[in-house]
């Protein structure tokens, strides 16, 4: 049964013994483990809940989370017809001229696949659980979504906020 362990967070699959594949620990002892917590993927643009992501209780007060990585550059889209067709074509054309210029430049062509990204974040926090760095459990940087281990109070406010 796919599930969520409850000592790493992360959804899997457990062995037949129960044991998680991820942390190589059992999914079935609950001793531990926080039952107050629990994982949630958080975009960008989501609305965030005045309820503390650590603790559950009420506060307004936001910490800044910043990460930075990088994300595969989707293909570029040509236009099937119109001028935008000829534009386009001679775009792709003059960008070659350049590349022996982007070479003395020590820049290598064939990076263009990948780009960097800084993704931010304010999640709410309370004063008391400021001490704790708020770490992500996973990044999603294609889909600028990032997942974090929060209050099962402040997943559940959250979710009313921002329905999936």
């Amino acid at each position: 049964m796919f599930r969520e362990c409850p000592h790493c967070h992360i959804r899997v699959w457990p062995n037949a013994d129960g044991i998680c594949p991820s942390c190589q620990r059992d999914v079935f002892d609950l001793k531990d483990v926080d039952p107050d917590k629990s994982s949630l993927v958080i975009r960008r643009s989501s609305r965030m809940p005045e309820v503390c992501i650590d603790c559950g209780l009420p506060t307004s007060r936001l910490t800044k989370i910043v990460s930075y990585g990088s994300r595969t550059v989707q293909g570029m889209m040509i236009p099937e017809e119109g001028w935008m067709s000829l534009a386009v074509v001679m775009a792709l054309f003059l960008g070659w001229i350049v590349v022996p210029f982007r070479l003395l430049r020590g820049v290598d062509p064939r990076a263009r696949g990948r780009v960097s990204v800084k993704l931010k974040l304010r999640v709410p926090q309370c004063k008391s659980c400021s001490i704790h760095k708020i770490e992500p459990l996973y990044v999603n940087w294609e889909s600028a979504t990032v997942k974090f281990v929060v209050h099962k109070r402040f997943k559940s406010r959250f979710l009313d906020l921002n329905p999936p």
